[in-house]
C-alpha cells in the first residue's frame, strides 16, 4: 500500500475461474476457490517456473461438492472455513487436512470465523447457526429473517454479529441475543464493514450515499451524499 505496487498476480486455470477469496489477518496467506476446490497461496513465497510463467505454488484443498460460497480464516491464519452446498468444512491451512464437517448436507450461504477465538458463524436458509470451535457443535440457532440471509460479519471484539438480508437490510445481533434491525439498508453491490471496535457500521447505498449506523441500536448516525459505493473507516481514528 505504501508504494502502490502489485506484490503478486495470480492466474486462474484454463478450466475454471477464481471464485470467492479470503486473506488471512496477517496477510500471509490467500485462499481462493476454483470450482469446488480451494487453493491456499503463501504470499511472499518463492515463485516456480521460468520467465513470465513463474507462479506462486499453492496448497490444494478438495472435498466440497459443488460451488463454494465463502471462505474465512481464523486470527492465526492456520484454520480456514469454507461454505458450500454440502455444509461447512474446516481445513488446516498448514497441512491441507479436512479437520471438521459442520451441518453436513445443508447448503451454507456464508461463513465467518470470530477474529478472537475462531467461533464459527454460518448462514443457512433457516437462519444463523453459531458453532463452538472445539466441539464443532451448534450452540445457537436464531431465524433472523424470512427473506433470505446474505452475509455475516463478526465485530472486531468477536462478541456481536452483523447480518445482511436479501433485501439489503442490516441486522445487529448482540452477544446477549438482542436483535436490532436498521430502518435502511445498503445497495446490493456496495461494500460495508464495521469500524470503531464494532460500534459503527458503514457502507454505500444506491451509489449516491455513504451511511453510518450505530451497531448497538441499528439507528442511522450520519449520511454523506456523493457518488460512492465503497467506504472504509480507519480502525483507530475518525477518518473515512
Amino acid at each position: 500500500v505504501k508504494r502502490g505496487k502489485t506484490l503478486v498476480k495470480l492466474t486462474a486455470p484454463d478450466t475454471d475461474d477464481f471464485g470467492v477469496i479470503a486473506l488471512s489477518p496477517d496477510g500471509g496467506k490467500l485462499a481462493v476457490s476454483v470450482g469446488g476446490a480451494i487453493r491456499v497461496y503463501t504470499l511472499g513465497g518463492k515463485k516456480k517456473g521460468k520467465g513470465k510463467n513463474k507462479e506462486l505454488p499453492f496448497m490444494a484443498l478438495k472435498g466440497h461438492e459443488g460451488e463454494i460460497k465463502a471462505l474465512s480464516f481464523d486470527k492465526e491464519g492456520t484454520t480456514l472455513a469454507s461454505a458450500g452446498a454440502d455444509g461447512v468444512k474446516l481445513w488446516s491451512s498448514e497441512t491441507s487436512n479436512n479437520i471438521g464437517d459442520l451441518a453436513k448436507g445443508k447448503a451454507c450461504l456464508d461463513v465467518a470465523l470470530s477474529p478472537v477465538d475462531g467461533t464459527i458463524a454460518a448462514l443457512f436458509k433457516e437462519g444463523l447457526k453459531v458453532f463452538d470451535r472445539t466441539s464443532q457443535k451448534a450452540n445457537k440457532l436464531k431465524p433472523v429473517a424470512d427473506k433470505g440471509l446474505k452475509r455475516v460479519i463478526w465485530s472486531p471484539s468477536g462478541k456481536s454479529l452483523v447480518i445482511r438480508t436479501g433485501e439489503g437490510k442490516i441486522l445487529f445481533l448482540a452477544a446477549d441475543g438482542a436483535l436490532k434491525t436498521s430502518k435502511e439498508g445498503f445497495a446490493d453491490d456496495s461494500a460495508y464493514g464495521l469500524a470503531h471496535g464494532g460500534k459503527v457500521l458503514i457502507g454505500g447505498k444506491s451509489d449516491k450515499e455513504i451511511k453510518g449506523f450505530l451497531a448497538a441500536t441499528g439507528k442511522l448516525q450520519w449520511t454523506i451524499t456523493g457518488p460512492a459505493t465503497v467506504a472504509f473507516m480507519a480502525v483507530a481514528g475518525n477518518i473515512l
